[in-house]
């Protein structure tokens, strides 16, 4: 079509002629020379959202990356509001599947998927600081112990649960079919295996925990068809407990890891192998002990990267093929070991271990292997020292009245190691009026980070007609009532009890400059003569108020009709606060709102219009809780728990010829 359109440009060929010789419609060809159209438009309508079709199709996969997205109907809804709110409209006041199908081949990256369900505590933990420190005690242990070339001696335990009623898998069916099943054992029993590999990709037999209470409950397993050394344990849930994993430990691991010493084991913080016992067993062996940080082991655990969930699909399909096959047989104890073995020998393999120990970034030791979509969820989450923190000491701004010309710049820039004072001195000539205003203050909302970074210049004590509008100090008793009323109430009597005790708490800059107000309120008390000498009854300067600071955010206040409205302003550290000039020395009674002027315009982002639509949650505050528990156990290997199994037949067998005897000698 280009080649057509530039032959006809150029006149060397007419509309006819150059349809026919190029191929290309000959009425699509006069539209785009007429301007109706142009090379390369598609065919149809335009969509409905048009630009808010990509801002809408952003979020919904945004909001999927942080473990929150939603569903179609919900993607619906948020498109039928943006559409209103832009005064488009959809065919029937509601998109459409047709809208829908073609959405999706407009936009190919955005798919319907089932996510894969998580907990979300998972989420909070997985924190890019406690995953960091996690890579630099591994990377030191690794360095003291000599072990970064020495894979064979790098080992990764943890369990999973497999369920005697096993997962379907897809099958071939008749297309439309309502009603689909597959048959299961229904028995929801859950066993727990124990695996340990290496990064070499060696593995140890596995630990099976069967649910009960003496080793009797492992007489109806056929533990001859177990993988060849496994060893046994019972639990009353079925789950791993700390006397289990301690016999493990003993019974299991260290038979099976050679004599080199020092090894390392990598587990995860789960209470079973997370007592003081089971790390003083590993001291005594040269075992070093590396604990995963809590919850993070589905991005930091081998085993849960790469082994678990091929071992759990091969369990599942070797399930459905035996009942496929024997549709009388369910799935029980008597046929479990077999088909724990198949899937065993075929999930857990050199290639899978030493794939996983790759992927969490041990070995080779690379922390760079977890990917950057791994912290994203993390975000939504705060703790709440980290929620109180921000909402005390995060950069805000204060918008005061205003009587006569004033500008207070806030572009310095001070870093925290700085011991300088959060508060320095502020313009105070705004309280000049104050007592002439019919509008009585009953509250002004500030933040003492607000007084940050601001001219320290000192005018004179005196105030007169001449300083109105000029930068004044700010007084130390109401720097210092700024930072107690920000702080909580523990924090304020941590900090009155070091400064009575003469304590330096250094790298607390907060109690630095808390302690500077104070100890500059201390000499000004002991320097002030008199209440009277400093308030004189008919001082303008000295208008009676209360003001109330708070750590909440930037607060500006504004006047209409003598009436005072708070209204929440956004923080720029790249703005200047001006008013303007009056002429007159009338005194005002309103105050303005001092907007935040941007002194470098083309590096603000604009707010986004659709940001009250397409909302992004706020961070969630979240508090542990803590849950310890032990127990005693035992450990059988599978051919000694055959041998207790075969002993209790011989004995009942015996029971039962010793009572058909009495019985026998009764009668006789």
């Amino acid at each position: 079509m280009t080649a057509a359109c530039a032959a006809v440009s150029n006149g060397s060929m007419s509309q006819r002629h150059a349809a026919k010789c190029h191929g290309v419609p000959r009425a699509t060809l006069q539209k785009i020379l007429d301007g109706k159209t142009y090379c390369g438009a598609k065919p149809g309508k335009k969509p409905v959202l048009k630009e808010q079709e990509i801002k809408l199709v952003d979020y919904a996969v945004q909001r999927a990356s942080l473990g929150i997205g939603f569903g179609k109907k919900q993607f619906f809804d948020y498109a039928t509001k943006l559409a209103a709110k832009h005064k488009y409209k959809f065919k029937n006041g509601k998109p459409s599947e047709k809208w829908w199908r073609l959405l999706k081949k407009r936009h190919d990256r955005m798919r319907l998927r089932r996510p894969e369900p998580t907990a979300a505590v998972r989420h909070m933990c997985m924190d890019r600081s406690k995953v960091g420190s996690y890579f630099k005690s591994l990377e030191g242990l690794l360095q003291k112990t000599a072990l970064s070339d020495k894979p064979q001696q790098v080992w990764n335990m943890d369990e999973t649960g497999v369920q005697l009623e096993h997962k379907p898998r897809r099958i071939l069916a008749q297309k439309g079919t309502k009603y689909l099943h597959a048959r299961t054992s229904g028995n929801r029993e859950t066993i727990t295996v124990i695996a340990c590999v290496n990064a070499a990709g060696d593995k140890i037999p596995p630990h099976i925990i069967a649910k009960g209470t003496t080793s009797r409950a492992l007489h109806g397993f056929d533990l001859r068809s177990a993988p060849e050394g496994s060893t046994w344990s019972v639990s009353s849930t079925g789950w791993t407990k700390q006397g289990i994993a301690q016999l493990w430990f003993e019974k299991s691991f260290l038979p099976n890891i050679g004599k080199e010493r020092p090894q390392i084991l990598i587990l995860d913080g789960h209470d079973s192998h997370n007592f003081v016992e089971f790390i003083e067993l590993a001291q005594e062996n040269q075992i070093e002990i590396v604990e995963l940080p809590a919850h993070t082991s589905h991005w930091l655990q081998p085993c849960d990267r790469t082994l678990f969930k091929p071992f759990k699909d091969a369990y599942n399909n070797y399930c459905q093929e035996l009942m496929n096959a024997f549709p009388g047989t369910v799935i029980s104890h008597s046929n479990f070991c077999g088909l724990l073995a198949k899937a065993w020998e075929k999930a857990i393999t050199t290639a899978n271990a030493q794939s996983g120990f790759r992927a969490c970034g041990i070995f080779p030791f690379n922390p760079e292997q977890i990917p950057e979509e791994a912290y994203l969820p993390n975000t939504l989450y705060a703790t709440e020292n980290e929620a109180n923190t921000a909402g005390r000491s995060q950069p805000t701004e204060t918008m005061l009245p205003e009587v006569g010309e004033q500008t207070v710049n806030c572009l310095d820039e001070v870093t925290a190691e700085d011991d300088v004072s959060l508060i320095g001195s502020i313009d105070t000539s705004h309280l000049l009026q104050m007592e002439e205003m019919d509008t009585s203050i009953a509250n002004i909302n500030v933040s003492f980070s607000d007084f940050d970074h601001v001219t320290t210049d000192q005018p004179n004590n005196t105030t007169t007609a001449n300083t109105v509008g000029q930068p004044q100090p700010c007084p130390p008793d109401l720097a210092l009532h700024a930072v107690e009323v920000s702080l909580r109430p523990e924090k304020l009597d941590q900090y009155r009890e070091a400064y009575v005790k003469n304590m330096h708490l250094l790298n607390d800059h907060i109690y630095v400059t808390w302690k500077s107000y104070r100890d500059q309120c201390s000499m000004q008390e002991s320097a002030r003569p008199t209440v009277d000498d400093q308030i004189q009854p008919h001082d303008p300067t000295c208008a009676s108020f209360e003001t109330v600071l708070t750590n909440s955010t930037s607060l500006s206040l504004a006047a209409e009709n003598d009436a005072m409205e708070i209204q929440a302003q956004p923080y720029d550290p790249t703005c200047s606060y001006q008013s303007s000039v009056q002429a007159h020395s009338t005194p005002r009674s309103a105050m303005q709102i001092l907007e935040p002027i941007s002194v470098n315009k083309l590096t603000t982002d604009e707010p986004d219009s659709d940001s009250d639509i397409l909302v992004m949650p706020k961070p969630h505050i979240r508090k542990k809780s803590v849950r310890k528990q032990q127990d005693k156990f035992f450990i059988l290997t599978s051919a000694e728990a055959y041998a207790a199994k075969v002993r209790q037949k011989e004995e009942k067998r015996r029971q039962k010829s010793k009572r058909n005897s009495g019985k026998k000698n009764g009668r006789n």
